[in-house]
């Protein structure tokens, strides 16, 4: 049973072997672009776990409005260090680079015979055609404006981000008009949307009008 075990073990450490073996080779045929994205990785996975780690241990509890707030500020944090836009060609290609680096070769069309037989690893991604996120600064006279007016009919934090996870679509208003836009959420956090028993409180419907009337009255 022993030298079953030990056989065993010894087995898998040469498997093992002959895996890093083999990666290291498919290494070298690897593009220069593919290695270029590994090494900044590389460089930068102790800081980026060392931040994930700690935005992890904010406290995500929907009454708690405080940390509510520490978790929106960080996430906004982490865009405005990494650059991160809204441009949806440079997001669509930000899924198709990470599978680049796992050594595929990725096309947008059904692999032909000659590139089956030249790429051992492919995957077939397509794009759609979409449009961007719509940003406002929250630095905007009209955003403090309408900040303020909110403020007037709540007791509790408001949380200001530049952009939500939803695009309504907002771009095109401000494509075609020229405008910015600002939005102000009345419903309760846990409303469905969109989903199956989508509901409204009915104390967010109460509130609603108070909020929308100050909003009305800005001068």
């Amino acid at each position: 049973m022993f030298t079953y075990i030990r056989e065993k073990i010894a087995m898998n450490k040469l498997l093992l072997a002959f895996s890093l073996l083999a990666a290291s080779l498919g290494s070298h045929a690897q593009s220069a672009e593919i290695l270029a994205m590994r090494k900044v990785r590389a460089a930068s996975e102790h800081k980026w776990l060392k931040q994930y780690v700690s935005f992890l241990s904010i406290p995500n509890v929907a009454d708690d409005e405080n940390n509510i707030a520490r978790n929106a500020a960080v996430i906004m944090e982490l865009m405005r260090e990494r650059n991160i836009g809204n441009d949806q060609q440079v997001q669509q290609q930000r899924v198709v680079d990470p599978i680049k680096t796992q050594g595929f070769y990725v096309t947008a069309h059904e692999p032909t015979d000659a590139e089956r037989a030249q790429y051992p690893k492919i995957a077939r991604v397509i794009k759609q055609e979409g449009y961007n996120a719509q940003r406002t600064p929250m630095d905007l006279p009209i955003a403090k404006d309408v900040a303020a007016a909110v403020r007037k009919t709540t007791a509790g934090n408001l949380i200001l981000v530049p952009s939500l996870g939803g695009s309504l679509p907002l771009f095109l208003f401000e494509k075609f008009l020229k405008v910015n836009t600002i939005t102000v959420p009345l419903a309760n956090h846990d409303n469905n949307q969109h989903a199956e028993n989508e509901n409204i409180r009915l104390q967010n419907f109460w509130n609603g009008i108070e909020t929308m009337a100050a909003i009305m009255m800005i001068k």
